[in-house]
């Protein structure tokens, strides 16, 4: 089954499992909307859905890349389900493009909005440092630029850059 399926079922549940415990899962009206809108392009003749790159993606992640923060140093990062469910997201919609001839990604660019404390950094590290190892010829996203922000000027980490 799709992560990405997975993740809009158990939104509308509106519970999860967290190790062998299913807990409470708090999702805004817009996030369900726009997952509702993403299982049903699925069924889109405009789009192709193909899960190659992400399941590379998110297997390398899993298998490659080790924490650097305690207490969870030098452990494998292993993904939660919407993390799992967003890298699905943004690399398996292809969309015909006439001018390429050719299937490409329909996502090129994401806003993702988490709070703190959430893995924002670390998912956000995996992703530039999955793409930079495997992200092959021909990517749409092979350095992304990432810019982390934050509401209290204390908290972005390059506050330094930006005033």
């Amino acid at each position: 089954m799709s992560w990405l399926v997975k993740y809009y079922e158990d939104c509308k549940r509106k519970k999860t499992l967290v190790g062998d415990k299913e807990v409470l899962l708090l999702v805004g009206e817009e996030m369900l909307m726009e997952l509702n809108n993403l299982i049903v392009d699925l069924d889109n003749p405009e789009y192709r859905y193909d899960t190659t790159k992400s399941d590379l993606m998110i297997d390398f992640m899993e298998n490659c890349i080790r924490l650097t923060k305690s207490p969870f140093y030098n452990q494998p990062m292993k993904l939660m389900l919407w993390q799992k469910a967003f890298i699905e997201c943004l690399y398996s919609f292809k969309i015909y493009d006439k001018d390429l001839d050719k299937w490409v990604d329909r996502f090129t660019e994401t806003l993702l909005l988490i709070g703190r404390k959430n893995t924002k950094s670390e998912t956000s590290s995996a992703i530039c440092l999955t793409e930079m190892c495997i992200g092959g010829e021909g990517m749409d996203i092979i350095f992304p630029e990432m810019l982390p922000v934050s509401i209290r000027l204390e908290h972005t980490p390059i506050k330094n850059k930006c005033f």
